[in-house]
């Protein structure tokens, strides 16, 4: 049954790699590439209207990627930074955002969940820098960090909606002094 079972998969996945259609849901975006190159950026709403979403292509030519572009939460790790007064801080942030347009994402970034986090983590250490220790709060410090993700980011894509740290604490060295192993 085992060679049955992976003969209909291979069939399926065949079937579907050759048909000629793909269906792009309102939560989704699809891009049509056509010699490697993405052509068009493609909705639900930008179907032939009898079919909506239902969108063709010449197999062997070129194929459609379908993504979805609901909004993601994903969390940094805690990251060190100092800010203008000299003080060693730690944050860790969740950054809310969504894929845009597909087609400009697809030709800028290769993996937009690190890509964000990358640039939100050098935009948090940047905006830390320029604050005093006065005003290093999560509200000043996350307005600070989505004004310099959304510059940096500006052309991806992407939209960044908000950018709120989880943890924000004032960093410790602690040195550790233990005999040697005998």
């Amino acid at each position: 049954m085992g060679g049955l079972g992976e003969f209909l998969l291979a069939a399926a996945s065949w079937f579907y790699d050759f048909w000629p259609f793909r269906i792009v849901r309102e939560w989704e975006q699809g891009v049509r590439l056509l010699g490697g190159r993405a052509t068009k950026l493609l909705t639900s709403s930008n179907a032939r209207p009898p079919l909506r979403g239902v969108h063709a292509f010449w197999p062997g030519l070129g194929e459609i990627l379908v993504q979805e572009v609901n909004y993601e939460t994903p969390e940094t790790e805690l990251q060190d930074f100092v800010s203008a007064d000299g003080t060693a801080w730690a944050a860790a942030v969740a950054v809310t955002f969504r894929i845009h347009d597909l087609r400009a994402h697809y030709l800028r970034v290769h993996d937009a969940e690190q890509t964000i986090l990358s640039e939100v983590k050098a935009a948090v250490a940047s905006a830390g820098a320029t604050l005093p220790d006065v005003d290093v709060t999560p509200p000043r410090l996350g307005e600070l960090a989505l004004e310099g993700a959304k510059g940096q980011t500006r052309g991806w894509g992407l939209e960044i909606k908000r950018v709120a740290p989880t943890t924000l604490t004032r960093a410790q060295q602690v040195r550790l002094v233990a005999d040697a192993p005998k």
